[in-house]
């Protein structure tokens, strides 16, 4: 991987081979980031199944606690509109 850092002649223009230079140039440098935190994540069968195993625990949770907001939500403004005094008078 070279450290070299790519420049913008005339003016901030490039050429159509200097674009393709440039995107493959951040595309090798992407792909060693990916490697290099893969590397650093580098979990076992089991891990990685716990990790599966916590993660749709997590989302079941959220989606009860959603549940819960949106009842909650509800309940509270049927009984605000519902302590609203009601008279029946005409408007005409």
């Amino acid at each position: 991987m070279s450290d070299r850092q790519p420049t913008l002649p005339n003016n901030g223009q490039l050429s159509t081979s200097e674009v393709c230079e440039v995107l493959s140039s951040i595309h090798t440098r992407l792909d060693h980031l990916i490697q290099a935190i893969k590397r650093k994540e580098g979990l076992t069968a089991v891990e990685q199944q716990a990790k599966e195993e916590w993660r749709t625990v997590a989302i079941v949770l959220d989606r009860i606690c959603f549940i819960i907001f949106i009842f909650l939500v509800l309940i509270t403004a049927v009984s605000i509109f519902a302590g609203i005094p009601y008279e029946n008078k005409h408007i005409f």
